[in-house]
């Protein structure tokens, strides 16, 4: 039997953090959720992919097979999501690349095709389709990063007899996914199923909150935002498009980590203290919380 070594690159590039100098920890979200709460953010993940018209579940791999060497119902540009395996299939087809030796070896020896007349890469791709299939390689995770942004003004009532402070703020949060889209798209559903929470490339959110004062002190209203993590694997499943029904399904790669923007509200704090060294600068609206930038590539 023919195998070929999958290799898939997760590269971070670089890490963006809002507040310079500061180090960035993971806190579980079960310290800032109760279980009932973890348990509606579950359903409601489950429920935005069971809604979406993108997303079609099938049962098993022979299901997707079946779908993909349909003409009807390939190419639409949908997710289909296999529960036997917990496997999310990309229904658009990936383009084929001569510089990628595990297409071109699976092309030759999956389909038995001779390549040596092929001198360009338009005639290489319609020899056959790729399709990406991504899934969570142990379980994904969720956690609220401990950088914190200032989202208000600092109120002041040292001299005063205390108040608040109300805001309606914008964040967005970035995961900084780039590269295969194919396959980071793909990958979203796998996730928020193991993590219990949807997630994104990129999330934005409108909050409302508010901080009250006591006399003799100052307060400021910050924030902090949630991401989730995960080992992924993927394999590419390939038609061949010129010996009718012939397919050929690599192997798995191996586990790559990546990070999306947890799709939770952001976590508002008041902090307070008797000295303006507690009060930071003030962000513009609709700052963005950037995370390590992953690269994706098959």
């Amino acid at each position: 039997m023919f195998k070929r070594l999958v290799f898939v690159l997760c590269l971070a590039v670089n890490v963006v953090s809002i507040l310079e100098d500061s180090e960035s920890t993971k806190i579980p979200i079960s310290n800032v959720a109760t279980k009932e709460e973890l348990a509606i953010l579950e359903r409601q993940a489950y429920g935005a992919f069971r809604n979406d018209s993108n997303v079609i579940f099938v049962d098993s791999f022979a299901d997707f097979e079946n779908l993909i060497l349909s003409s009807a119902n390939n190419g639409q540009n949908k997710t289909l999501y296999i529960r036997e395996s917990g496997e999310a299939c990309s229904d658009e087809p990936h383009p084929l690349s001569l510089e990628n030796e595990a297409d071109v070896e699976a092309v030759r020896a999956a389909f038995g095709e001779d390549l040596s007349s092929i001198s360009n890469v338009e005639d290489f791709e319609t020899l056959a389709q790729k399709h990406h299939c991504v899934k969570v390689f142990g379980k994904a995770e969720t956690y609220l990063d401990s950088l914190s942004l200032p989202v208000s003004g600092c109120l002041d009532s040292v001299d005063g007899d205390g108040g608040s402070v109300a805001k309606e703020f914008g964040i967005t949060v970035s995961a900084g996914i780039s590269g295969s889209a194919s396959i980071a798209n793909a990958s979203m559903i796998p996730i928020s199923f193991s993590a219990g929470i949807s997630v994104s490339g990129e999330a934005t959110f409108s909050v409302t909150s508010s901080c009250d004062v006591t006399t003799g002190n100052y307060v400021q209203m910050y924030s902090q935002v949630f991401y989730t993590e995960a080992d992924i694997q993927y394999r590419s499943y390939y038609r061949s498009n010129v010996r009718k029904r012939k397919t050929h399904v690599s192997e798995w790669s191996e586990p790559c980590h990546v990070t999306y923007a947890a799709k939770i509200a952001p976590h508002t704090t008041c902090i307070g203290g008797v000295t303006m060294g507690i009060c930071r600068a003030i962000p513009v609206e609709g700052q963005t919380f950037s995370k390590s930038k992953t690269q994706i590539k098959d």
